[in-house]
């Protein structure tokens, strides 16, 4: 893992000014070297998150940041679109939709996000897992390998193989004036299961003190080998899969700049909205 960037920048700075041209005035310098600065951080072990999930429980739906700019901080990740129009699933340096209709498409660069977290994955560790059952058990072993590793940091998993099971969530987009997160969930999410399928799962990690920032504890997407099935995930079962294993110490949140973010009320609890949604419950 890379840890400390803080000389490679200032001898970046130092080098910048020290050869520009006299022409070329110090702001412009600043802006070339704030944008090669920021291509040195998002290479390394930085959870890049927009805006927050107390926000999009709330109905803050609409999107802060395009496709193509999300793309620039990392190539793994999970989230949702302009007006939660399906799960996002971002493997490779690609972003996927899982849409409510059972679909699955490349989303292009100018759609927007109001929910998504992502990394340049570096796989720190890998382990090898058999005859898992469910998703409890899946997460509890995941769990128990992030306390041996230091509990308090973020990671991002992959954990890649041929699915016996597989039981996946999207949700249909929404229309203004925004529902809560919870109560479109009530009415509009959608199941699927699947069977005998290869893929992907993606997952977030985040300790309990980003609880609400992010969801405490596991947060799993799921996208097949054939780029055409994927969503939420609900339940797993495997005879045997790679876990590759992302250990990230450093977290960077983009707030929306708008009206509506600003009138959110970020302290109400939403304790259990927030787990019947992960969990797909109405």
């Amino acid at each position: 893992m890379k840890k400390v960037y803080l000389m490679a920048l200032a001898a970046l700075a130092a080098f910048a000014f020290a050869g520009c041209d006299t022409e070329v005035s110090e702001k412009d310098v600043k802006e070339d070297v704030r944008k090669e600065a920021e291509k040195i951080v998002y290479n390394h072990d930085t959870l890049y998150q927009t805006a927050l999930l107390q926000s999009l429980t709330l109905g803050n739906f609409d999107g802060s940041i395009t496709v193509g700019d999300f793309r620039k901080k990392g190539d793994t990740g999970l989230g949702t679109f302009q007006s939660v129009n399906g799960e996002m699933i971002m493997l490779d340096g690609k972003v996927y939709r899982a849409a409510w209709d059972g679909t699955v498409e490349e989303v292009k660069d100018d759609e927007t996000i109001p929910f998504a977290a992502t990394t340049h994955f570096d796989e720190d560790y890998t382990i090898e897992l058999t005859n898992i059952n469910d998703l409890e058990t899946l997460t509890r072993i995941l769990s128990d390998y992030v306390n041996e590793k230091g509990k308090n940091y973020i990671y991002c998993v992959k954990v890649e193989g041929d699915f016996d099971t597989l039981n996946l969530r999207s949700v249909k987009p929404q229309t203004k004036p925004y529902k809560t997160l919870a109560e479109a969930m009530k009415s509009d999410q959608v199941f699927f299961d699947y069977e005998n399928l290869g893929g992907t799962i993606v997952g977030v990690y985040c300790p309990n003190y980003l609880d609400g920032v992010n969801f405490y504890g596991w947060h799993m997407h799921f996208l097949s080998n054939d780029r055409e099935k994927g969503g939420h995930l609900l339940g797993v079962k495997f005879s045997k899969a790679t876990v590759k294993i992302d250990l990230t110490n450093g977290v960077d949140i983009f707030m929306p700049d708008t009206d509506k973010f600003q009138e959110l009320n970020l302290a109400a609890d939403q304790g259990d909205d927030i787990k019947n949604v992960e969990a797909g419950r109405k």
